[in-house]
């Protein structure tokens, strides 16, 4: 039986794309700067655990590296108690429909059923809208009603306002947190921010 379940668990750890608070351990994920106040708005929206964070912006804006930093802070302590020793991994609806030996729903249900037998998991979806109307988000669904596990979704935000409009239920599970262009002034500050990390890493940053 043990047996069996290993290779059932190497099987859906598939369809992990990341384990981000690996990858934080290891000092592998970039400081995100500028972001503090996101951040600290994503970890209290996590840490009370009566909604699920949906990240709702345009491609490029920083909602993985919203994520990438919360592991981080999580790895270093810098949180709730009730979020200490949390771990973050990362997935995707593309992943699970690519990789899943099953049809997309089974899959998606058994990886998050094994993901919940590690208590203090957060499940980070991407692609959010590309299980929109199909049986993968009334898996989802029922997974954010259950508890078993903390989620921070993931959605262009175009998609994200169609998808709350046409789905009752998952509306009632979410909330969504606006990710925009950050203005002139702070992305000047970020990209100084930037040049000054590298320079300590030894790396040179050529403006063009």
């Amino acid at each position: 039986m043990a047996a069996r379940r290993n290779t059932e668990g190497a099987g859906l750890s598939r369809l992990v794309d990341r384990d981000l608070t690996e990858l934080a351990r290891a000092g592998r994920l970039a400081n995100a700067f500028g972001v503090d106040g996101a951040v600290t708005e994503l970890l209290a929206l996590i840490g009370r655990g009566d909604k699920h964070p949906l990240l709702a912006g345009d491609p490029g804006v920083g909602k993985t590296a919203l994520v990438q930093e919360a592991a981080r802070r999580i790895v270093e302590g810098k949180i709730e108690p009730s979020l200490a020793g949390a771990r973050v991994v990362e997935i995707s609806i593309a992943t699970v429909l690519a990789r899943g030996e099953k049809r997309a729903a089974e899959s998606l249900d058994e990886l998050l059923e094994w993901l919940a037998e590690n208590p203090g998991t957060i499940v980070y979806v991407r692609d959010l809208a590309a299980a929109a109307g199909g049986p993968a988000m009334s898996v989802l669904s029922r997974a954010l009603r259950g508890g078993a596990l903390r989620f921070v979704l993931e959605a262009d935000a175009r998609l994200a306002q169609q998808l709350l409009g046409a789905d009752e239920a998952l509306a009632e599970c979410v909330h969504v947190l606006h990710i925009g262009e950050p203005p002139a002034e702070q992305v000047r500050s970020i990209l100084a921010h930037v040049a000054e990390a590298a320079r300590a890493r030894g790396k040179t940053l050529v403006r063009i």
